[in-house]
């Protein structure tokens, strides 16, 4: 019985592992995706009129904003499983 269990709890472990690892291999690309949607947006607004940059690069920043609070959300849930996996 405790040897079903702890193999049980081996297994959840293994399988909540490898979701943290998908989820921060998913974070560095999406970390990577927005770095070349930055460069590229700085390359085709290089040439606009100065109150346009300014209203580009507030909506980047609450962009970037956003997408760093999905970042926190899913590395803080990472976090959780992987706790929560050395409670079982």
């Amino acid at each position: 019985m405790a040897f079903q269990e702890s193999r049980h709890f081996k297994d959840k472990t293994r399988c909540l592992e490898e979701e943290r690892l998908a989820l921060l291999r998913e974070k560095s690309e999406n970390d990577k995706q927005l770095q070349e949607l930055v460069r590229q947006n700085a390359e085709l607004v290089g040439h606009q009129n100065p109150k346009q940059k300014i209203q580009l690069h507030v909506r980047i920043k609450e962009e970037n904003n956003e997408l760093k609070k999905v970042r926190h959300v899913c590395v803080c849930n990472a976090i959780y499983y992987f706790t929560f996996s050395l409670f079982l």
